[in-house]
């Protein structure tokens, strides 16, 4: 890894910083729901006319990233394309039954086909299968594994090294479970997932069939980036959020409420801004492939250059319909899973709670778990930090009393669907989120 940036923020609370807060609520408040609805708008317009989504080798993807450059491009900036060669993966047939009994499965993106129909009994790994000694009596059969502390990626690996004929990833929350394997190529076995109930079932020894029809080919695709002409060019305070969508919906609120928010911001600051720190604006494409596009980007990067990032700010899920509000763990003071980020992190986990202290909103911690694009930031030691509203966990009873909403429901039911449109979006939680984009940007653009 690349020493990390020498450049770091002030703690909040100096004379400094105090400067830097004016600079962050006036940023904030330039920013417009109104303005920011009307990029939401857009890029569910452009799903609906390409076939209800903007995914990766999609139309609709190549249309929005005219959009978003056509919008930079009118506020002054300069836009580069980042291009980039990835896998592009769908699926058709999809079948299971365990002891004669239909099971649903989702195929993992990434997932091969199954050649066939593959019957065998179940082999379950035990604890959550991140090493290969975990793997070792699933030979021949369908090794069975819990979701958790590593990347799906590495349990097929595993499981394909150990002579396994498929894997199942049974779910450690309620609900269905959608995600890639953030391969190149297909995996050489079919890897799907179950619910945390349906897996309950899924007990040494059970006859198992299961037919997955899948294909990968190879996609071209972009991300966007624009800068401040002004500003300290190796002190870069990085903002970004994704623009592409799952293949199953349009993506509004996962994540059309992130790049519409960063949108916003860099149009209302302009690229003539007169900041202290250059600011740069990222759109990552094929984040929904396994953080495709942003890896890529950080990979491109001569060791120079990625010193230069300050640090990186990250934007996914602003709108969830039952949301709360997050900030990542910079510190790894609440002690969640994944632990804290680089050094420097904890210093932008408090400007979060600042803005949101600012407006008297509760905040709760996030985990650096990995699912999106500050993941490769944090892997090259670059401080990293940013808000979310939720996905598919449950808002709890203290979390509905402090912030409202259902307790036992999922932040957002329309995660990875077709119903992730507009609106499913809440309009006051976006309103809020929204605020910690232009108030994070406009602090560290000028501390």
């Amino acid at each position: 890894m690349p020493t990390a940036p020498s450049s770091r923020p002030a703690p909040p609370g100096n004379a400094h910083s105090a400067e830097a807060t004016s600079a962050a609520r006036a940023l904030a408040g330039k920013l417009t729901l109104d303005g920011a609805v009307k990029h939401l708008q857009a890029l569910e317009d452009i799903a609906r006319r390409n076939g209800g989504n903007r995914a990766l080798g999609t139309p609709g993807y190549q249309q929005s990233l005219d959009y978003v450059e056509d919008a930079l491009e009118s506020a002054g900036y300069a836009v580069e394309r980042h291009e980039f060669t990835t896998a592009s993966w769908s699926v058709g047939k999809q079948e299971a039954t365990v002891e004669g009994r239909a099971l649903t499965i989702n195929a993992l993106s990434g997932s091969g086909a199954s050649r066939g129909t593959i019957t065998a009994e179940a082999a379950v790994v035990p604890g959550v299968g991140c090493a290969d000694s975990d793997y070792g009596r699933t030979r021949g059969a369908v090794a069975v594994v819990q979701r958790g502390m590593c990347p799906f990626g590495d349990k097929y690996r595993h499981a394909a090294a150990a002579g396994a004929q498929a894997l199942v990833v049974v779910n450690n929350a309620d609900g269905e479970l959608d995600g890639t394997l953030g391969l190149q190529e297909a995996s050489s076995i079919p890897v799907v997932s179950v619910t945390k109930a349906e897996g309950a079932g899924l007990i040494d020894g059970a006859e198992m069939v299961i037919t997955v029809d899948a294909q990968t080919k190879k996609a071209q695709s972009w991300d966007l980036l624009a800068e401040t002409r002004e500003g300290d060019p190796t002190a870069v305070q990085m903002v970004g959020a994704h623009l592409d969508s799952v293949p199953d919906g349009p993506g509004i609120n996962d994540n059309g409420t992130g790049a519409a928010a960063v949108l916003e911001t860099a149009t209302a600051l302009g690229a003539n801004a007169p900041v202290k720190n250059k600011v740069r604006f990222a759109f990552w494409g094929a984040e929904e492939e396994g953080l495709i596009g942003s890896t890529r980007y950080v990979e491109s990067l001569a060791p120079a250059d990625r010193s230069k990032i300050a640090r990186y700010l990250n934007f996914d899920m602003l709108g969830s319909h039952n949301g709360g509000y997050f900030t990542y763990d910079g510190d790894g003071s609440s002690k969640l899973e994944g632990g804290p980020g680089p050094t420097g992190s904890g210093v932008i986990e408090q400007v979060f709670r600042n803005y949101f202290a600012d407006r008297k909103v509760p905040v709760d911690a996030s985990a650096f778990d990995g699912r999106s694009d500050y993941g490769p930031f944090v892997e090259q030691g670059i401080p990293s930090g940013g808000v979310d509203t939720g996905a598919e966990k449950k808002k709890t009873t203290a979390q509905a009393q402090k912030w409202g909403g259902a307790a036992g429901e999922a932040y957002d039911i329309d995660y990875h669907t077709a119903r992730d449109t507009l609106a499913a979006v809440n309009r006051e939680v976006y309103g809020t989120a929204l605020g910690a984009v232009g108030w994070s940007t406009g602090y560290f653009g000028a501390l």
